[in-house]
């Protein structure tokens, strides 16, 4: 036979049965006939998704002027529509504390290159090599500079891994609709031509833009010494 049962208790059991109680239920005995009046409808927000953060250390050279300390420059940047911006961490205790030591609002215009392009020596501009780079992020793009504005260091980006990055600048950029096609670098900036020829494919380019790359002190202790980092986005617990 079947009964109509109102669950008032269910448990689980250890041996992954779950036991349940209830009362019987009878469905007319529920049946309302009270009225209330219409809700004050304000309309429908949706909340965003903050999502989850992805942070860059960069152990660069000293590109601009507040970094004429020892320390090191980082990016950040969200994986979703309603990122609100993200937070460094580090730890000097092992996990202990947490002490921020950076937070960035605005999302950092971080690529993944195909493949990797051949060393040079950095006297000229390299017109032969070609990247192709796939944004972390749909809405980061890139785009052509004139000759001045190259030698300006307008498209300037920290391109390779930990510890090989080559500092280069580019003039030339084709969309390919997902991805660019990027040429006419001048390579081996600020010192790094020694990197030019460690490039890997799967290496990234950080485009170093001022309003996305910032930049923390260290002691000249911290020299050689492992550091723990998280990057949280702001809002989010650890």
């Amino acid at each position: 036979q079947a009964y109509t049962i109102r669950l008032t208790r269910a448990e689980f059991l250890p041996d992954g049965r779950i036991e349940c109680a209830g009362v019987y239920s009878a469905a007319q005995s529920y049946t309302s006939s009270a009225s209330a009046q219409e809700s004050l409808t304000v309309g429908q927000s949706l909340v965003p998704l903050k999502g989850s953060t992805s942070g860059y250390l960069l152990d660069i050279p000293r590109i601009r002027s507040e970094q004429d300390v020892p320390g090191m420059s980082f990016a950040m940047t969200g994986l979703a529509s309603g990122w609100p911006g993200g937070v460094l961490l580090r730890s000097d205790d092992s996990g202990n504390s947490w002490p921020a030591v950076g937070a960035m609002n605005a999302r950092a215009r971080v690529f993944t290159a195909a493949s990797a392009i051949g060393s040079h020596h950095g006297y000229s501009i390299d017109h032969a090599s070609v990247l192709t780079v796939t944004p972390a992020y749909s809405a980061h793009t890139l785009s052509s500079v004139t000759e001045e504005q190259l030698y300006a260091h307008t498209n300037i980006a920290a391109y390779g891994a930990d510890g090989r990055w080559e500092i280069v600048a580019f003039k030339t950029v084709t969309d390919n609709t997902g991805s660019y096609a990027v040429k006419d670098f001048l390579r081996g900036l600020y010192g790094t031509e020694w990197a030019s020829a460690l490039h890997e494919a799967g290496d990234l380019l950080v485009m170093l833009d001022t309003s996305t790359v910032g930049f923390f002190g260290l002691p000249t202790t911290a020299l050689g010494s492992a550091r723990l980092y998280r990057s949280v986005t702001q809002g989010a617990a650890l």
